[in-house]
């Protein structure tokens, strides 16, 4: 019996090693609420070139979540398009030249929010315009901020294609949908 008394100690201080850690992690979330945020990639990446008026657009889906202990705004967004060509060419835009919209086609309106305990599902565009799309590759880097500074988890989303000029021409028709665009 004495053998029994003995585990049963050792379980208990095993337990309480456990349970302390635990409790004082939720102790914490409960004084301090914060949104924590996840963002899915990879994700297919569609272009969009309007040769006349020089702008090309980028449409993506945006599968975010929220697991913190309060809702959480995206306030902020930016986006880099680079070319790795004989004469490189970066161009950059804000927040302004950004669109989302819903499963449904309806415009959501930025900055948006994402409640506790819930996955939003967007459809996200962003527009290069005055820009003339070159041959050779090419990278897309967009990020998305929660406030002013830190960048959400996962960010920037990062899209890299190679054009040519066939395909540049077929763009201005139509739009081209890339289901893999790994930078690595």
């Amino acid at each position: 019996k004495s053998w029994v008394k003995k585990w049963g100690a050792y379980l208990g201080i095993l337990a309480s090693i456990v349970a302390v850690p635990r409790a004082a992690v939720e102790a914490w979330n409960s004084i301090y609420q914060h949104p924590k945020f996840t963002v899915n990639q990879p994700v297919p990446l569609t272009i969009f070139y309007d040769a006349p008026r020089h702008a090309v657009t980028f449409s993506f889906p945006l599968y975010t979540s929220n697991y913190g202990t309060r809702a959480g705004d995206i306030r902020r967004a930016t986006a880099h398009l680079s070319s790795k060509v004989a004469t490189p060419q970066d161009l950059y835009t804000n927040e302004s030249d950004f669109q989302f919209a819903d499963d449904n086609n309806h415009p959501v309106p930025f900055p948006f929010q994402v409640p506790i305990s819930t996955s939003k599902s967007l459809i996200s565009s962003v527009e290069f315009r005055g820009s003339v799309l070159t041959t050779g590759a090419h990278q897309l880097e967009v990020t998305l901020k929660a406030g002013t500074s830190d960048p959400l988890p996962m960010m920037p989303m990062r899209f890299c294609f190679e054009l040519t000029k066939d395909l540049i021409d077929e763009l201005s028709q139509e739009p081209r949908r890339w289901l893999s665009t790994d930078c690595d």
